[in-house]
């Protein structure tokens, strides 16, 4: 990085710094006014939900620190920016089997340091010894030589105190077989502290225990009790990615890179997810503008590895010079950014304050122009300004340390680093306000001359030159080549472990199962021209049955803003739920068809059943023998693969999108809702649109059916065979209702169980039943299509994908007949040329296709269809 010497930019500082207030207010005219929706409460606390709920921690080189990668990627992504990962290894840490018991009796509340050190499979049996604070003099007046030490750590600024590291260097110097540390921090959680995996493994087992659950153990080192601790780790190389996108400028010359770290301990709802959540809504609101109004790139960043030792940041920057050589700055969406304040009572009662956290700063280098572009674009938050320099504050003295002028916030709450952090503990006023603060921060550094703000850095630049950056837990040194940059994560990461014992805490947290443990399985595949500009968020919501939580994605018409309805739909727009094939199938896999229908004006879900995907397995109150003796009522849900599980997932997800969990809520017409589904979930919007007055319309891709266990018409052949040979929990006969329009696609195949049946109309079994009743309906049977075709997934080619586009001319047209009361869609759905292919060459030879809606009865959709 090519420094600015003092002496050539001092002068002209002190202009600048006399006119910060001009400097500032030339901020308005860098970008025209975009849609403020993406950075309104409801929509910054949407994100802040999902990222919490996406898994109950976020550790650096786990499958749930991956789950998170991939749905921040899919956010820039579906929000139009080019994206990218890149990897890097690391020495890995990852707390396997924690437990602690005391006389025989399991200790509560505890969690493993981060490479501290390992036990024996079978734990580490050793008296305890109560050294107080854990001075080295405390420790030898315990005599811990051989003994397990007990330790009080208190907490200061929401994180352990100073006397910690001492603590457990003391402890190994004095001979302690492991270390209990009782922490201060709220109720009865643990408190966990950020430590660098490049000072290594550190040999002696350290767990964290907390307040309540710590007195207990207190007394038992007292009394120098017998214990029985255990720490097992999965340890050696480890790899993860930061995730990036890139929003392009006006100006190629210009970058500006915002950054948010996305990995840590626990849910870490305010600690990172308000970081988060803002900064995808700054995404989304920059890239509604066109580029010509957008002066500078932007470069978004969400870095990991931020509990290891601020891995990212320093990976991201030698792995992308090009954007650090000329950055006009990097703004950093630190911690906590939107804390409540909350203080604990000594009785244990909580109390919140109408204020937000005071230990959240902004910290900006010394720049007199940042300063006051930053200071007036954060005036409006409660957050005060620290005095210049950002040395050793977070992961942004990298940046700083390079000569990049840096605007960062960050900051502690009561929950911080804990379980507790939950999105309660997150003031949405206060989010609304520090993302719109960020917002005008870059929009003050763009909206000045190239180089103004670079050219006034010239203290920051010197002072930067004589520091070394520091990392977390000890401050040892970063080694220069460390982490090490690799081509992409070779292997499946990890799953963090478990505790041996709950705590006593009453935050349940569920079990995330399925295809969840297959890292890159649930991740949605590449768009397609056809589908439009669209827009999407993924959410976790209850099961409407069991109360599990079920997994999905929404999507909206990225043009969508409050208050400018579209001329096709009105002030509110119909909403449409899409179910997945059963065995190996995932919402990722439709999503093709939710992005075309949210790019054409509707609003779509895709969700994931209880026990498939990412949606948990076990409902929250887990299974019980006492609740009866069948499986239903011992474990409702499980197993996951039965068609009531099906019904219920697009009967929860039309609950979402109704509910004022979905972020565009107040766009959505509760009379105009849709459903589709493939496969078991094809059979259960057959039989839900029966049942649920709230569906106007259905689409079934192979097949529409009569019976929930299938028919003739299904791809298994229907009836308990099809069941059994589908992987299905057999269920009992359950005939359909038909009430309401609704169309079934099929595959070109038999039915697998009557391979014998070779009458044409099969394909029309549940077609026959809506026609009998009077009811609009259709069947479009495919020419060569397969049952899985319906599925995008890595082996669609792109005669596969042409395929899809078809499915979707007709799902597209049936719900704009059906729920847009488009009439002029009628006639795109008796076409006979879609999209420019010849009808004749997409129907089936070996089954009829037909179609009955307004005035036409058409019993071979082949033939002419007056």
């Amino acid at each position: 990085m090519r420094r600015v010497h003092i002496s050539r930019v001092l002068p002209a500082l002190l202009g600048l710094a006399l006119t910060g207030s001009m400097v500032f207010g030339c901020a308005s005219g860098a970008f025209a006014e975009a849609s403020s929706e993406p950075l309104s409460a409801e929509a910054l606390m949407s994100d802040v939900r999902t990222y919490a709920a996406l898994a109950p921690e976020h550790l650096t080189g786990t499958t749930n620190a991956a789950a998170t990668e991939r749905w921040i990627s899919e956010q820039l992504r579906a929000t139009g920016l080019s994206t990218g990962a890149d990897a890097y290894k690391f020495l890995r840490f990852i707390p396997w089997h924690v437990g602690l018991s005391i006389e025989g009796v399991p200790a509560t509340s505890l969690v493993a340091r981060l490479y501290s050190g390992t036990t024996p499979s079978g734990g580490l049996a050793a008296p305890l010894a109560y050294a107080e604070t854990g001075s080295k003099s405390e420790l030898e007046k315990a005599h811990v030589s051989g003994r397990i030490a007990v330790v009080e750590v208190p907490t200061a600024d929401t994180a352990t105190a100073p006397t910690l590291d001492g603590a457990v260097k003391a402890a190994k110097e004095a001979g302690a077989a492991a270390l209990v540390a009782v922490t201060s921090g709220p109720e009865d959680y643990p408190v966990q502290e950020d430590i660098d995996s490049r000072a290594g493994v550190l040999g002696i087992p350290v767990l964290f225990v907390g307040k309540r659950s710590g007195a207990t153990v207190i007394e038992h080192a007292k009394a120098g009790s017998t214990a029985n601790l255990l720490v097992s780790a999965v340890t050696g190389w480890g790899c993860d990615s930061n995730v990036y996108g890139v929003l392009p400028g006006r100006d190629a010359s210009r970058d500006i890179v915002i950054g948010t770290p996305s990995t840590a301990f626990d849910s870490a709802a305010s600690e990172r997810g308000a970081g988060v959540a803002a900064f995808l809504g700054l995404a989304r609101h920059f890239a509604a503008l066109p580029i010509s109004q957008r002066p500078a790139t932007l470069v978004f960043v969400a870095t990991t590895g931020h509990e290891n030792g601020f891995l990212g940041l320093p990976t991201f920057m030698k792995k992308h010079p090009e954007w650090f050589a000329h950055a006009e700055a990097y703004v950093h969406l630190g911690a906590s950014l939107a804390a409540r304040l909350i203080t604990e009572a000594p009785s244990g009662m909580l109390l919140q304050s109408p204020l937000d956290d005071p230990t959240r700063l902004m910290y900006t280098s010394e720049n007199p122009v940042l300063q006051g572009i930053a200071q007036g674009a954060f005036a409006t938050t409660g957050i005060a300004s620290s005095s210049p320099g950002v040395r050793n504050v977070g992961e942004q003295v990298y940046a700083y340390d390079a000569g990049v002028p840096v605007v960062s916030v960050s900051g502690g709450s009561f929950y911080f680093h804990t379980a507790g952090d939950q999105a309660d503990g997150v003031d949405p006023a206060e989010e609304e306000r520090v993302a719109l603060a960020f917002r005008s921060s870059i929009e003050g550094i763009a909206a000045l001359p190239t180089g103004t703000v670079l050219a006034a850095n010239g203290v920051a630049d010197e002072l930067g030159a004589h520091q070394t950056p520091t990392s977390p837990g000890g401050g040892t040194p970063i080694p220069a080549d460390a982490p090490v940059a690799v081509e992409k994560c070779p292997a499946p990461r990890i799953r963090s472990g478990t505790a041996s014992a709950p705590s006593t805490n009453e935050r349940p947290i569920g079990v995330s199962a399925g295809a969840g443990l297959v890292p890159t399985y649930d991740e949605p595949f590449p768009a397609y021209p056809w589908e439009g500009q669209y827009q999407s968020r993924t959410f976790v919501t209850p099961s409407h049955a069991t109360g599990a939580k079920l997994y999905g994605t929404i999507f909206a018409p990225l043009s969508m803003s409050k208050g400018q309805p579209d001329a096709r739909f009105g002030s509110r727009r119909p909403a449409l739920v899409i179910g997945p094939g059963s065995g190996p199938g995932v919402q990722a896999f439709y999503q093709w068809a939710a992005r075309d229908l949210a790019g054409h004006g509707y609003i779509a879900v895709t969700i994931d059943p209880q026990g498939v995907g990412y949606s948990e397995t076990f409902p929250p109150g887990g299974c019980s023998v006492s609740s009866g003796t069948s499986l239903s009522a011992l474990c409702p849900g499980v197993p996951f693969q039965q068609a009531s599980n099906y019904v219920d997932g697009l009967r929860t997800g039309i609950d979402y999108v109704l509910s004022e969990a979905d972020p565009w809520h107040g766009h959505v017409d509760p009379t105009r809702i849709g459903i589709a589904g493939h496969s078991l979930s094809a059979r259960a919007a057959s039989w839900l649109q029966g049942t649920d007055a709230r569906v106007r319309a259905a689409v079934a891709w192979d097949n529409l059916a009569s019976n929930l266990q299938g028919d003739a018409g299904s791809p298994s052949g229907g009836g308990l065979a099809g069941s059994l040979i589908g992987g299905e929990l057999p269920g009992e006969s359950e005939p359909v209702t038909p009430r309401v329009p609704s169309l079934g696609e099929a595959s070109d195949n038999k039915g697998t169980t009557t391979p014998t049946n070779e009458d044409p109309n099969q394909k029309k079994t549940a077609y026959e039943l809506w026609r009998s009743a009077g009811l609009p309906s259709m069947e479009v049977v495919f020419k060569g299509a397969s049952h899985l075709d319906w599925g995008q997934s890595s082996t669609t080619t792109e005669k596969k994908a042409e395929e899809l586009e078809h499915f979707e001319y007709y799902t597209r047209a049936w719900f704009d007949r059906w729920l847009l009361n488009d009439t002029s869609a009628t006639e795109r759905l008796l076409t006979r040329t879609v999209e420019g292919v010849p009808l004749q060459e997409l129907l089936s030879t070996k089954f009829y296709s037909g179609a009955f809606l307004d005035g036409h009865d058409c019993k071979d959709l082949a033939e002419a269809c007056p």
